[in-house]
This record gives structure tokens, C-alpha cells and sequence, in this order.
């Protein structure tokens, strides 16, 4: 191997030749009388260490010049002293060159042996999608075993046709023995999948198949996952393994079943039967998974390496940013190479694009509520005007009454489509609504087109104003079929509305958030109650959680919870201390009341500014935080207080600071919206 390239190959490199040097050197001076001649063999023994053959034998050749030119020029030639030192530089260069040579076969060899680990490491550990639906993902994976780079921890990601479903693990034990066993392991999970109906059965088949391979004193610890689009939550089965971390917004904690059942392999033993469990998996929130190799990575002293402390920094980076820096973390920490593997997996959620959230179901109403206008608006575009000869037109090579289907960006349900919808009117009573569910079992999707026949025979049969049926009415039955053909893939497992009239050339699929009826309505205006339904379902708003020194703020939106930020307060030494006659302690406490007062006003302006057109606001805390919080709310605030609830900060999650707002909000909302409801039924 010829060095070349850094300087520490450099210095390598020209150290023979130092060393040859300084043995010159002080053989000139001191004498042929100390018998130095003989120690130019290092120089040659250092070259066959580091460099290639012919480096070494250039260095060899060099010392055997240097030993005979310093022994006849500079002393008398001595023919026992010189001839020895010469058979000795002369074989010392010759071992180095055998030496040389052994060494680069077998570095041949471990090349070969890395390349067929590489191969392998593709094959069982194959590399993972940068992103699955609106989920981004990194993987990174650090083996124990010096030379390979496989060992025994898994990993596997699955995009299934409704989702994502992934695999992580650890095999006790190590060597042939493990990579066999990862093999099984791996090889069950891509087969069971893209069939299997839970997690619980991707399991137990896994099970099922280590069950011929492992010994008695053999186990898996696994964490099977799975999310499904767009529901914004992680399905969580854990098996003996380490629990993932969820983390966004500068916090980070435990997701899911922290103590799991019983490994893969082990169930024979008894115990409890494993139970999946739900963690909230929202728009810019992301999930780390791992193995034991890194949580219990330990340094000199042996500490355990803290992997929440610093998770808490990684949740706003990159996800393969944010691995190669906790990668970094973890070996600086322990200062050594691994003693166990060790695998991360990473999961980053895509955040909810800005202006994408809906608004609250009270602006809904206001905008509903607000006077028609008889001009009809295309999808987002301005102005509509009608095709010629009243039929749509579309661009590219679509005929024309058969007009191109909306594409992927297809319009947010909120309050200002809805209130563009209901600004829309027919001259006849040829706008059709068409409200589909899309199933998500291929079985059942096989009958959608007869489903949806049927609803537009109905709507085609129904009579018209006047007692004629509209030219228009017929000529967009097929389109609104071509819409579903070609869009059904997208809105598995969703509603979705889609309004067509040929006359105001509108073609518009809206998803919804649920489920609702499936019907079919033809009118002079869109039929858009489901969709007020289905926004008021989902409102948006904001939730905070405060105390005396902490305060957390999220947006609720559609079917996710997002991070907003916190706020940190300032504080005071303790209050044990009472000094003289108390003194210090009163002073104490209300330096402490006054930090607590200016908390709450930076809170309120953090929310203020965090509230911008969003609905409105529900308070969690425990009782006397909330009660004073909300007593310095400003008139502004205090009227878009939905309520409060009771929630520990400590132990909170955002699922369940969802679960308790929604409740605050729905409430709110109903004793709000009795009156608006009853005028925007009047206008639809």
C-alpha cells in the first residue's frame, strides 16, 4: 500500500528516512567505536510497517549506501565491524520486503472480506427511503465487530399502499449465530408486511419462524410501528425493546409502552400478551427509534450516555442531519468505538405547510354568513367563466366535456373554500355535489364504481326544475367518474366532495378529513353541509399549558398538534430560608409572585403573537395556575378563552393535551354556534 495524501501519511512516510539520518549523523560523530552502524536496519523495519514494497525497498537500498559510503569514506573500513553491520542492514531489508508483503495480502484480504460484509449489509440491512408520504426517514447503524459492519441489530422499513410500517431490533448474542437469526427476523417481516392486518400478526408470524431457529437461552427484543396516512398517529408494539422517543419543539420523552411484553421468542413463557399502543405522530413532530447500543453506551467513568438530554436538540435538524450529529454525540461521549451494536431510526413528520391549516369553525360560520356574490370562481383562479357552448374545457388532449383531473394539489377543506362554494350558482339545476367514501380494503374498492353509479343514476334520474333534464347534467356523469378513477388511490380511507358543473366549467375534489354519507345532490348551489360537518369536527386552535415557571403552546388543526414553543420564566432561590424574624423569606416570596407575574405577561404575548387567525384558545394547568393566568388575560384574549382544563405539566402528552382542549373547545363552540348554524342552513 503506497501512503499518500494526508500529512500524517506524510510524516509516516519520511520517518525511515529521518531515522536513517540521525543514525548517520551520530556515527560521524561519535565513531565507529559505539557501534551504531547496524541500527540503519529501523529504518527499513519502519517502511515494511506502513508503506508499499517498492518504498521499502528504496529505503532498504538507501540504508545499504548509507553503511558503506559512512564506513570507506569516513573510517577506515573495518571488515569483521562493517561487514557485519552491512549483513545485518542487507537481511533486516529483506525481511522488511517479506514482511511488506504478507501485510499487503492480508489487507487484500480484509478488503475483500469488507466488500463481502458491504453485500451482505445490502442485503439484510437495505437502505431506507429519504421519505415515505409525509413522513422523512434516516437510518444510521454502528456494529460492534471490528472488519464488518453487520452485526446483530434490524431494522426494516415497509411503504405499504395505506402507510408505513417499520421493524427495529436487537438478537441476543453475537457473530454467525445473530446474522442468521437477523435474516429470519427480517425476512418474515417483508413478506407479512404488505399482507398482514396488524402489527400483532406481523408478530406472531416472526415468532412462528424463530421459533425453528432459536435455542432456549436465544430471544429478539423488537419494536413493530406503524402509521397510516394522513392519521397522525404511530401505532406502538413493543417487544422487550427500549421505547422510542418522541420529541419536537425542544422536548423529548418516552413514546408508547415504556415496558413492553416479552421478547420475540419468549412468549412461551407467559406473562402478559402484548398490546399496541397509540402515540401522537402530528406535523413537525418526529420519532426515534433505537437499540440498547446507544442508551447504554457508557464512558470511562461509566455513566450511561443521555440520549433524551440531547434528543431534546435534535427535533428542528434534518433527520439525517440529526443522526450523524447524535452518532458523533454518542462517540464523544464514550471515547472508544462501540462496545455493542447499535442502530437509530429516525422519523420526521413533514410540518403542516404555512396558511394550510383550517380556520376555526366560528370564522367558517362568518364567512359563510357573509353576501352572495352571482359572479361563480374557479378552483383558486379567479373569475369563471363558462366553456364555449356551455361545455368544460381543459388543457392538454382531454376531449372537451371531459376535463383534467384535479391534480394533487387538490383545495384545503376550510372556511374560505367552503364560502367560495357557496358564492357559486348554476342558472339551472345542473351543479352536481358527490359525496364518496374510498375504502381502504382492495375488496370493497372493487365495488366503488358501482357504488358510485348508483349515486349519480339517482341524481341523473332526479327531476329537474322545469320538468327537463339539463344537457349539462348528462354531459358530467362521465366526469365526475373520470375524476374517481383516476383519484381514488389518493383518498383511501377518506371521504371526498366533488362538485361539477359544466356551464361554469367547475370541476373541484375537496378530501375530507372523516367519513360522511355518501349521497348525490344536483341544485343551483353546491350542497357543502357534510363539509361544515367534517371542519367543525376538526377545529383549529390553540392550547397552552402553563405554571409558575413553564408554559407550552401548540396549535390544534385538522387531525394534528403542533409545537408552538415555550416559555421559560425566571425564578428564585429557595424559600426555606427565613433569616431574621422572616424577613427574607417575605422579600422572598414576593420577588417570587413578582417573577411569576411577568411569566404569565410574557406567556400572554407569546400567545398573542402565536394566535393570528386561528380560532380559539383553551388554558391547561393545574387549578390555581389556570385561575391566574387567566386573570391577566387582556380583553382581546379573554374573549377567545374557550375555557380551561386540568392537566399535570410534568406528565402531559400532546395527545392528551388534545383529548382534553378538544373537549374545552367543543363545548365552547356549541354555545357559540346555535345561532350562526341555523342562518348559514338558510342560505345552503
Amino acid at each position: 500500500m503506497e501512503l499518500r495524501g494526508s500529512r500524517a501519511e506524510l510524516l509516516l512516510r519520511a520517518l525511515p528516512l529521518v531515522i536513517m539520518a540521525a543514525v548517520a549523523t551520530c556515527y560521524a560523530w561519535f565513531g565507529p567505536g559505539w557501534g551504531i552502524l547496524p541500527l540503519l536496519a529501523v529504518g527499513p523495519a519502519f517502511a515494511a510497517l506502513t508503506a508499499g514494497l517498492r518504498y521499502t525497498l528504496l529505503v532498504g537500498i538507501v540504508a545499504l549506501v548509507l553503511c558503506a559510503v559512512l564506513s570507506v569514506f569516513l573510517h577506515h573500513l573495518s571488515m569483521e565491524r562493517d561487514v557485519v553491520a552491512f549483513g545485518t542492514v542487507a537481511g533486516a531489508t529483506a525481511a522488511s520486503l517479506i514482511a511488506t508483503e504478507v501485510r499487503r495480502r492480508r489487507e487484500q484480504e480484509l478488503t475483500d472480506v469488507r466488500a463481502i460484509a458491504d453485500a451482505a449489509q445490502r442485503v439484510l440491512l437495505r437502505p431506507v427511503p429519504p421519505q415515505a408520504g409525509p413522513v422523512r426517514l434516516a437510518v444510521r447503524y454502528m456494529s460492534a465487530a471490528s472488519g464488518a459492519r453487520i452485526g446483530g441489530d434490524l431494522y426494516e422499513v415497509a411503504v405499504t399502499a395505506t402507510g408505513l410500517r417499520l421493524i427495529i431490533g436487537d438478537v441476543q448474542g453475537k457473530g454467525l449465530t445473530a446474522v442468521q437469526l437477523t435474516e429470519t427476523v427480517l425476512g418474515t417481516f417483508r413478506e407479512t408486511a404488505f399482507e398482514a392486518a396488524s402489527l400483532a400478526a406481523i408478530a406472531r408470524r416472526i415468532e412462528n419462524s424463530l421459533a425453528r431457529s432459536l435455542t432456549d437461552e436465544q430471544f429478539v427484543t423488537a419494536i413493530l410501528a406503524e402509521t397510516r396516512w394522513p392519521d397522525p398517529e404511530l401505532t406502538v408494539l413493543n417487544c422487550g425493546h427500549p421505547a422510542p422517543l418522541l420529541m419536537a419543539g425542544g422536548w423529548c420523552r418516552p413514546a408508547g409502552t415504556a415496558a413492553g411484553g416479552l421478547p420475540l421468542g419468549l412468549t412461551g413463557l407467559g406473562g402478559p400478551g402484548r398490546k399496541p399502543s397509540q402515540v401522537a405522530f402530528g406535523p413537525g413532530e418526529a420519532v426515534l427509534l433505537y437499540t440498547d447500543g446507544i442508551s447504554e453506551a457508557r464512558d470511562r467513568s461509566g455513566e450511561f450516555f443521555p440520549l433524551e438530554r440531547y434528543c431534546e436538540t435534535l427535533g428542528a435538524l434534518d433527520p439525517d442531519a440529526a443522526l450523524d450529529r447524535l452518532c458523533a454525540e454518542v462517540l464523544s461521549h464514550v471515547g472508544h468505538p462501540l462496545d455493542d451494536d447499535a442502530a437509530l431510526l429516525l422519523l420526521a413528520r413533514d410540518p403542516w405547510p404555512p396558511g394550510a391549516p383550517p380556520p376555526g369553525p366560528l370564522d367558517l360560520y362568518l364567512a359563510a354568513c357573509t353576501a352572495f356574490a352571482c359572479t361563480a370562481l374557479s378552483p383558486g383562479r379567479g373569475p369563471r367563466t363558462p366553456g364555449r357552448g356551455g361545455v368544460m374545457t381543459a388543457v392538454g388532449q382531454n376531449p372537451p366535456g371531459r376535463p383534467r383531473p384535479p391534480g394533487p394539489a387538490d383545495p384545503v377543506l376550510s372556511s374560505g373554500e367552503i364560502a367560495r362554494l357557496l358564492r357559486t350558482q348554476a342558472p339551472d339545476s345542473s351543479l352536481m355535489s358527490v359525496y364518496l367514501t374510498v375504502p381502504l380494503d382492495p375488496a370493497e374498492r372493487r365495488g366503488l364504481p358501482a357504488r358510485l353509479d348508483d349515486l349519480l343514476r339517482s341524481a341523473r334520474d332526479a327531476p329537474a326544475a322545469g320538468g327537463a333534464l339539463p344537457r349539462a347534467r348528462r354531459l358530467q356523469l362521465p366526469v365526475v367518474k373520470d375524476v374517481v378513477s383516476a383519484r381514488a388511490a389518493d383518498w383511501l380511507g377518506r371521504s371526498v366532495a366533488i362538485f361539477a358543473c359544466p356551464e361554469l366549467n367547475l370541476l373541484e375534489a375537496i378530501p375530507l378529513r372523516g367519513q360522511v354519507a355518501e349521497r348525490a345532490m344536483v341544485g343551483t348551489r353546491p350542497y357543502v353541509r357534510p363539509l361544515l360537518a367534517d371542519l367543525r369536527r376538526s377545529p383549529s386552535y390553540l392550547a397552552v399549558v402553563v405554571d409558575r415557571r413553564r408554559a407550552w403552546l401548540w396549535r390544534v388543526s385538522g387531525n394534528g398538534i403542533e409545537a408552538r414553543g415555550s416559555v421559560q420564566g425566571d425564578t428564585v432561590a429557595s424559600r426555606r430560608f427565613g433569616g431574621w424574624h422572616g424577613l427574607a423569606a417575605y422579600r422572598n416570596e414576593q420577588r417570587a409572585r413578582g417573577l411569576v407575574r411577568k411569566h404569565y405577561a410574557q406567556t400572554v404575548s407569546a400567545l398573542t403573537g402565536a394566535l393570528g387567525g386561528c380560532g380559539p384558545v383553551a388554558v391547561g394547568g393545574q387549578e390555581a395556575e389556570t385561575a391566574a393566568f387567566r386573570a391577566v388575560l387582556p380583553p382581546a384574549l379573554a374573549g377567545r378563552l374557550a375555557g380551561t382544563f386540568v392537566i399535570d405539566p410534568h406528565t402531559m402528552t400532546p395527545a392528551r393535551v388534545r383529548q382534553l382542549a378538544d373537549g374545552v373547545v367543543s363545548r365552547w363552540e356549541g354555545a357559540r354556534e346555535a345561532g350562526l348554524a341555523a342562518e348559514v342552513a338558510g342560505l345552503t
